[in-house]
C-alpha cells in the first residue's frame, strides 16, 4: 500500500478552501448553520465545497438554497464516473473529497462544526508551512493492543490520536499520505471494523507515507454539546458538535459557553422559513420540461391569481425555490413535469397548472374565468415608483448617503402616488440579509399601512457582517 504511491496531478487542483460534506436532511441542517457563520458572522471568504452523494442527500432545491452564500455544490456520485470509489458511504465522502476537490489547500470541515474565528488565518501560520498539515487531538487514542498497528505493519506510537472534525491539508505535498487515506476509506471494510470511522485513518495515513504533521499543544475539550479545538496560542478555533447536533425542528441544547449559540439559532429559523426540513428529490423532467423551467426563472417574477382571493407575487428561483411569496406549507418549490407547474410545500402539492394555449409561461387549473393562474409579471416593481424606491433603498442601505429617516419620509411619498408593495417585495429580496435594509422596509411597509402581511420578516436580533 506505501509503495503505491501516484505522482501528485499538479493540472487538477488549485488555490485554497473549505470543504464540507454533508447528507441528508440532519447534515443539511448542520452545513447550513456551519456555513452561514462562516460567512456571515466570522467573515471567512474562502471558497466553500459542498458534498454529497446523489440526489436523495442534497437535491436542487437543497443546492439553491446555499448557492447565495457563495457555495459550490458537489455530487461525488456523478464524480465516480471519473475517480471511481469502491465503497462511497457517509465517511469515506471525507477522504474522497479530499482527495478529489478542487483546491490544493483544504480545510476539511465537519458539518457540524462551527467556528469561532474565521479559519482562513491558518493558512498563513508557520505550523502549516512547516508540515503542510494542521490536525487537531481526540480525546481517545489507539491502545497498544488494537489489531490496526498489525494489519498497516506499523508498531505503536504512544501519541495522540488525530480527531478529523477539521483537517488542513495542502495536497502538494501530502499527496502520498491522501492516497492511503483514500485507499483506506475505499476498502472501510477491512479499516473500520478497528478504527473510529474516517478519523483514525487520516493519522493511520501519515503515519505510513512518513509525511509530517503539527498539532496544538492544547488538548481537546469535551463540553456538552462535544469538542472544542484551539489553536498554536490556544485561542479557541472550533466547536465540533459531535454529541448533539443541530435539530432542525427545535430541541437544540443550550450551552452557555457556546460562541454564536443566537446566531446559529436564528440561521435555522431562517432554514425553516424556506425549507420542508427533508430531502425532497425531484421527479426526472425531459429535455423540454427543463428548457421550460429555465424559461420561467427567465422570467423570476409571476403572479398566483387563485379565485375569489387575493392575489400573490411570487419569485420563482433556479434550482426550483420559491424566493418572494413562499411559505412553508404551500410554497417552497416549483418545477415543470410534462409541460405541467408543479407548486408545493411541507403539506404537499397544490393543483398542477396547465400551460395556456398562446402563453408558454402562462398556467392555469382550467380553462375558463374561475381556475387559479400564474402568469408572469416582469413589471413587477419596474414601474417608475419601483425604480426609486429601489435607488432610495440603496443610497441608505449600500452607501450610507441618506439617513433612515430620511429614507422612510421618501418612501412613504412615493407611495401616495404609485404602486410601492412591489417594490417593497424586491428590495426585500435583494437585501434579505442586511438588517438595517429589512428595519427600514418594514418601517415603510406599516407607514404605508402593510405591516407584516405584506412584509413577513423578523429583524435579526444580532449584528450581521457581510
Amino acid at each position: 500500500m506505501v509503495a503505491s504511491e501516484h505522482p501528485y496531478p499538479a493540472e487538477r487542483f488549485d488555490g485554497r478552501g473549505i470543504v464540507i460534506c454533508a447528507g441528508g436532511a440532519r447534515m443539511v441542517t448542520c452545513a447550513w448553520v456551519a456555513v452561514n457563520v462562516l460567512r456571515r458572522v466570522v467573515g471567512c471568504e474562502l471558497p466553500i465545497q459542498l458534498w454529497h452523494i446523489g440526489p436523495r442527500e442534497l437535491g436542487t432545491v437543497e443546492a439553491a438554497m446555499f448557492r447565495p452564500l457563495g457555495v459550490e455544490v458537489v455530487d461525488a456520485l456523478q464524480l465516480t464516473t471519473i475517480w471511481p470509489a469502491r465503497t462511497l458511504g457517509g465517511w469515506e465522502l471525507k477522504a474522497y473529497a479530499l482527495a478529489h476537490s478542487r483546491f490544493t489547500e483544504v480545510l476539511l470541515l465537519d458539518a457540524d462544526n462551527v467556528p469561532v474565528v474565521d479559519p482562513a488565518f491558518l493558512l498563513q501560520t508557520p505550523q502549516f508551512a512547516d508540515t503542510g498539515a494542521l490536525v487537531w487531538p481526540d480525546t481517545v487514542q489507539f491502545s497498544r493492543e488494537s489489531p490496526i498497528w498489525e494489519l498497516c505493519g506499523v508498531p505503536f506510537r504512544d501519541e495522540p490520536a488525530w480527531e478529523s472534525g477539521q483537517l488542513l491539508v495542502d495536497k502538494s505535498r501530502c499527496w502520498h499520505a491522501v492516497q492511503i487515506a483514500l485507499h483506506m476509506n475505499m476498502h472501510s471494510d477491512s479499516f473500520y471494523p478497528y478504527t473510529h470511522g474516517d478519523k483514525d485513518t487520516f493519522h493511520l495515513a501519515w503515519i505510513l507515507a512518513g509525511a509530517s504533521w503539527a498539532m496544538p499543544d492544547h488538548p481537546a475539550r469535551r463540553t456538552a454539546t462535544g469538542i472544542y479545538q484551539r489553536d498554536f496560542d490556544g485561542r479557541l478555533v472550533f466547536q465540533h458538535r459531535s454529541t448533539t447536533k443541530w435539530q432542525f425542528d427545535g430541541g437544540n441544547l443550550h450551552a452557555a459557553e457556546f460562541r454564536h449559540e443566537a446566531e446559529c439559532l436564528q440561521f435555522i429559523e431562517e432554514l425553516r422559513a424556506q425549507w420542508s426540513g427533508r430531502i425532497d428529490a425531484l421527479p426526472s423532467r425531459s429535455a423540454a420540461d427543463a428548457e421550460m423551467e429555465d424559461g420561467v426563472a427567465g422570467v423570476r417574477w409571476f403572479r398566483l391569481e387563485p379565485p375569489g382571493a387575493d392575489c400573490r407575487l411570487l419569485e420563482l428561483l433556479p434550482g426550483n425555490r420559491v424566493g418572494i411569496g413562499s411559505s412553508r406549507v404551500d410554497m417552497l418549490r416549483w418545477y415543470v413535469r410534462d409541460g405541467v407547474m408543479v407548486l408545493g410545500g411541507t403539506d404537499g402539492e397544490l393543483p398542477p397548472l396547465s400551460r395556456e394555449r398562446g402563453d408558454p409561461l402562462s398556467f392555469s387549473t382550467i380553462d375558463g374565468e374561475h381556475g387559479t393562474r400564474l402568469v408572469p409579471a416582469p413589471e413587477a416593481g419596474r414601474d417608475a415608483v419601483g425604480v426609486t424606491a429601489a435607488a432610495v433603498i440603496d443610497l441608505f442601505a449600500d452607501q450610507g448617503a441618506i439617513t433612515e429617516e430620511v429614507a422612510v419620509s421618501t418612501l412613504a411619498t412615493l407611495a401616495e402616488v404609485g404602486d410601492l408593495p412591489d417594490a417593497l417585495d424586491r428590495a426585500r429580496s435583494r437585501w434579505q440579509h442586511s438588517a438595517d435594509a429589512l428595519r427600514l422596509i418594514e418601517r415603510v411597509a406599516r407607514r404605508i399601512g402593510l405591516g407584516r402581511a405584506m412584509v413577513d420578516l423578523e429583524v435579526p436580533r444580532y449584528e450581521w457582517r457581510e
